[in-house]
């Protein structure tokens, strides 16, 4: 394996790493632990094959040279043992030296972000050598501020605009838009 970056669901890499994915572009892996079967059972017109997808051009647009793994778990049916059991997998993969990216778990957060945070931490803390950071998502009150600035390399801002671009599906539904339309910082905890 090489870096790994844990997405709870489609769109929070671009939205909370793209600047991490585009320096580590050669060497990330980039997993989704959700599919958005949320918003379909919303009624909203998106599936999670359209999700996917515009984690892919995402993805290349931000130059991540490996294809991400969709872990494919249901946002609005958690199975937290298979989950934690699929971490665990994941964990024994990495080598001293190697970095995973995961949510931190912040007061007030969303609460699957704070989840697989959570699963992140147990799973991946065990492996000496492993570096684990944090990277910061939003609370119920907004984006998080705070922690340490990921100053970008002028190219990235262009990049992570173009990835944003790719999820239209999130761009339509309005309380999905407003994350899409606030500022670029990214924030490691």
């Amino acid at each position: 394996m090489s870096n790994l970056l844990i997405s709870p669901h489609c769109d929070d890499e671009s939205l909370f790493c793209a600047f991490t994915l585009c320096r580590e572009a050669a060497d990330i892996q980039v997993v989704v632990v959700f599919d958005g079967h949320i918003q379909a059972a919303r009624g909203e017109a998106v599936t999670w094959p359209e999700r996917r997808a515009e984690t892919e051009r995402a993805l290349w647009e931000l130059g991540v040279k490996k294809d991400p793994i969709f872990l494919g778990y249901s946002d609005n049916a958690v199975s937290l043992l298979a989950i934690d059991n699929h971490m665990g997998h994941l964990s024994t993969t990495l080598k001293p030296g190697d970095t995973v990216y995961f949510p931190w778990q912040e007061p007030g957060g969303h609460e699957q972000h704070n989840l697989i945070g959570s699963i992140c931490e147990s799973n991946f803390g065990r492996w000496e050598g492993v570096l684990m950071k944090h990277y910061l998502t939003y609370t119920r009150h907004g984006k998080s501020t705070g922690g340490k600035e990921v100053i970008p390399e002028p190219d990235w801002i262009i990049l992570k605009l173009r990835a944003l671009a790719c999820y239209k599906s999130q761009i339509t539904v309005a309380n999905c838009r407003e994350h899409f339309m606030r500022g670029l910082h990214e924030y490691y905890a």
